[in-house]
């Protein structure tokens, strides 16, 4: 059983390891493309040595992916190295004919978008930056749709085609944008938080602290009978009740000394 592990892992990496290394030459040939180089007619006589960081091989490469399909070749190798990637990982790629529809889909539109967006110059090939499928399509829809129709032909499909390629991954964008904009906000509030306690921190005094928000202390007044205790409130009492009725005892002893019989003249 290990042996048969054994003889199978090698050869399940090799094709993902190959498509890895094909897309990275193809990365680095087609980012150093030069209009001068062979087998472009644009330039006699041609760049010798090449100008492509791939030399000849790189250069006849990526003449070819340009020529043909403009900047949609880009997306291209984009989705076969991501493929190439999660086949290496994964160890397989589930639904690959509608990938591959998708795929071409998005190359399409991709190469017609840049055809009808961008005029050529002297950095690209004649048949402009879209390649012949873009000067193709482009100008039957432009000439069938109209601008207004081409637009939304042209977007539409492209959509059609990353979400078939993608298997539906581009309908959760929305979801991990707004998981993404809730943990910047909360970073943000920490941050905050950070700067204003570093802030109190340098406002403090070298030997003390400051009480923040510390409530004024109160000027000495008089207890009120409220805020004195129920022992305290007892004897408040007892000692009004004395005063009172020494009081209510000597009213009496005066209405007696007013009272007393008083010769009455004639």
């Amino acid at each position: 059983m290990t042996r048969g592990i054994n003889q199978v892992g090698p050869r399940s990496l090799l094709a993902p390891i190959a498509a890895l290394a094909s897309c990275a030459f193809l990365w680095v040939a087609l980012l150093t493309f030069n209009v001068g180089d062979w087998p472009s007619p644009d330039q006699f006589p041609h760049n010798h040595p090449s100008a492509n960081a791939c030399g000849l091989v790189g250069a006849w490469a990526s003449y070819r992916l340009l020529h043909l399909l403009g900047d949609g070749a880009y997306p291209l190798v984009l989705f076969l190295t991501l493929a190439a990637v999660f086949r290496l990982v994964r160890g397989q790629i589930g639904s690959v004919w509608e990938r591959v529809f998708g795929l071409g889909l998005v190359v399409a539109c991709t190469s017609a978008s840049v055809h009808l967006m961008f005029a050529g110059g002297p950095r690209s090939l004649p048949v402009g930056h879209g390649g012949l499928v873009g000067f193709a399509l482009g100008d039957l829809l432009n000439h069938n749709f109209s601008r207004a129709g081409t637009i939304i032909v042209l977007v539409s499909s492209w959509i059609v085609g990353l979400i078939f390629t993608t298997q539906g991954w581009v309908l959760k964008l929305p979801a991990v944008f707004g998981r993404a904009a809730q943990a910047s906000a909360e970073a943000i509030s920490v941050v905050r938080q950070l700067t204003r306690v570093a802030t109190l921190r340098e406002a403090l005094p070298a030997g003390g602290a400051v009480l923040v928000n510390s409530p004024p202390t109160p000027e000495p007044r008089a207890l009120a009978r409220a805020d004195l205790p129920p022992s305290s409130r007892r004897g408040s009492r007892s000692a009004r009740d004395a005063a009172e009725e020494a009081e209510s005892d000597s009213i009496p002893a005066r209405a007696d000394d007013e009272s007393v019989d008083r010769p009455v003249p004639i």
